[in-house]
């Protein structure tokens, strides 16, 4: 095999593996990260008691809402005692959407104690979020 043949199989089982881990990124990998919709939200919302709850408004056709699932999954795990994450499918619930004023995606909300505190619009920093809770 001649070398460039090689390196376009090369290339192209890199560029296979890193689509297959982007398209992985918009499913939680942590039991920390639950999936809601209109008819549970306020449920799983209500029954995290003191804990902070984000919950992530995305779609999954939305890059930067699969950008944002290894720093979900990490502050997940980073503050698994007093964290729960709420992933929100805008396509699948859209009043519950427009509910909150969700505008643009990813639309991450805080809540403590079942309300509202907080928002982030767009992609941000580990580091922006982990400063919420802390």
């Amino acid at each position: 095999m001649n070398s460039n043949k090689a390196l376009i199989i090369v290339l192209a089982l890199v560029a296979a593996v890193m689509l297959r881990n982007f398209l992985a990124g918009s499913t939680p990998t942590n039991e920390l990260i639950s999936h809601a919709n209109a008819e549970d939200f306020n449920t799983q919302l209500r029954q995290n008691g003191e804990k902070h709850v984000i919950v992530d408004f995305y779609a999954d056709w939305c890059g930067p809402c699969k950008a944002l699932t290894p720093t979900l999954n990490k502050l997940a795990e980073s503050y698994p005692d007093n964290l729960k994450i709420i992933k929100v499918n805008v396509d699948e619930s859209p009043k519950l959407a427009r509910f909150y004023g969700v505008e643009g995606i990813p639309c991450v909300l805080y809540f403590k104690g079942g309300e509202e505190s907080d928002r982030h619009v767009g992609l941000k920093r580990y580091n922006d979020y982990a400063k919420w809770l802390e």
